[in-house]
C-alpha cells in the first residue's frame, strides 16, 4: 500500500532543499516503516515555516540577490575599465603612429631642403661672386674716370687760362669780362636809340 501525505508550506526553500527533503523522507520512512508502510518518494509542497524563519529566509534571499546584483555590477564595471584601458591604449598607439608619420614628413622635408640647398647654394655663391666682380669693375671704372678727369683738369690748368675758360664755358660758367661787354653793348644800344 502506498500512502501519499502532503505537507503544506510557503514557497521558500533553502539552498539545501534537496538535503532537507532527503532527511525528511528518511525520518518519515523510518517512522512509517515500523507500521509496515513503505515510503518510495516524498514530495514537499507549500511548506509552511514559522513566520520568523520565513522573514529571516526572505531577508537572506534579498541579501543574496543584492550580493549577486553587486557582483554583476562589479563585473560590468571591471569590463568597462578594461574597455576604457583598451581604448586608451588604442588612442595612444594612434597618436604615436601619427607623431612618427609627422616626424618622417619633417625629416623628408629637411632632406629635400638640404638637397635643394646643395644645388642652389653654388648658384647663389656664383651670383654673389658675379655681383662682387661687377661692383669691383664699376668701382675701378669710376676710379679711372675720376683719375682721368682729374688728370685732364690738371693738364688744362697747367697749359693756361684759355683752356680753363673753355672748360668754364663747357660747364656754363660766365666769364666776367664777357658779361660786362654784353651789358655795355646793351647800354650803348639803349642810349643811341
Amino acid at each position: 500500500m502506498i500512502w501519499h501525505r502532503s505537507i503544506w508550506c510557503a514557497s521558500y526553500f533553502p539552498p539545501s532543499a534537496k538535503a532537507f527533503r532527503q532527511a525528511a523522507a528518511g525520518r518519515i520512512a523510518s517512522r512509517l516503516g515500523a507500521d509496515g508502510i513503505v515510503v518510495k518518494e516524498l514530495v514537499l509542497k507549500d511548506v509552511q515555516l514559522p513566520e520568523e524563519y520565513a522573514k529571516g529566509l526572505e531577508g537572506l534571499l534579498v541579501k543574496e540577490q543584492e550580493n549577486e546584483r553587486y557582483n554583476i555590477e562589479l563585473e560590468v564595471k571591471k569590463k568597462m575599465v578594461i574597455t576604457a584601458n583598451l581604448e586608451a591604449e588604442a588612442q595612444k598607439a594612434r597618436e604615436v603612429k601619427e607623431a612618427e608619420a609627422q616626424a618622417e614628413v619633417l625629416v623628408l622635408q629637411a632632406k629635400a631642403q638640404a638637397d635643394a640647398m646643395q644645388h642652389t647654394l653654388p648658384l647663389k655663391q656664383k651670383q654673389i661672386e658675379q655681383s662682387r666682380l661687377e661692383a669691383e669693375a664699376r668701382k675701378e671704372a669710376t676710379v679711372k674716370n675720376a683719375e682721368a678727369m682729374a688728370e685732364s683738369k690738371v693738364n688744362r690748368q697747367q697749359s693756361g687760362a684759355p683752356e680753363a675758360q673753355s672748360d668754364e664755358r663747357e660747364r656754363g660758367v660766365p666769364h666776367p669780362a664777357r658779361g660786362q661787354r654784353r651789358r655795355g653793348a646793351h647800354e650803348a644800344g639803349g642810349l643811341g636809340a
